[in-house]
């Protein structure tokens, strides 16, 4: 009876094992048949690049324009008296205007200076695309609520005038000799 029951349990498990053994060997040639008609793959991933940040230069070649220097604030700069301070600014305002008038590409760069920001205006008095003159003031500026991200605006004029600060016009003092530049409009856009 012993034997009965051991031989009938042997072959009832036999069915299962030759059932595991025949899917097994179904599902091994199933894969190596369907690797056979797929062709090697290649992995691809897509790289987006930023593009490159755009210069206050842009795409000027600055050895064809006159460089008048860098001018500082006289606002926050301690390092200069006031007079010699004033004077340089004197000297970036004749340089701009005469530059100017003779029609000549150049280019000047103005600083600007305070506790929470920092400010470049680069000057360019250069042709447009249609050959007409104009004065472009393009600022690069960073700011501590922008987390001091590099920042540039441009804005154009198309002519200069010198006027005499006759009121407290901030940060100039009455009786100053500035800069005005105007737009097409003749609308005042700047002051220097």
């Amino acid at each position: 009876m012993k034997f009965r029951l051991s031989k009938r349990f042997v072959f009832n498990n036999l069915r299962y094992r030759i059932f595991a053994v025949l899917i097994l060997a179904v599902s091994v040639f199933g894969i190596r048949y369907w690797q056979s008609f797929n062709k090697p793959t290649t992995g691809r991933f897509l790289v987006y690049l930023q593009p490159e940040p755009e210069t206050i230069i842009q795409n000027r070649d600055l050895s064809t324009y006159e460089f008048g220097g860098r001018v500082a604030d006289c606002f926050n700069n301690f390092e200069l008296a006031p007079q010699t301070c004033e004077s340089s600014k004197d000297k970036a305002r004749n340089f701009i205007l005469d530059n100017w008038k003779n029609k000549k590409r150049a280019y000047i760069i103005l600083e600007f200076n305070a506790v929470d920001n920092f400010s470049e205006y680069y000057v360019f008095i250069e042709p447009d695309s249609y050959g007409r003159w104009q004065i472009v003031w393009s600022q690069e500026f960073s700011a501590f609520d922008r987390g001091f991200a590099k920042n540039i605006s441009n804005t154009y004029a198309t002519d200069v005038k010198r006027k005499i600060a006759d009121e407290d016009i901030y940060p100039f003092k009455r009786g100053y000799s500035i800069l005005v530049f105007l737009n097409d409009s003749g609308n005042e856009i700047n002051d220097f």
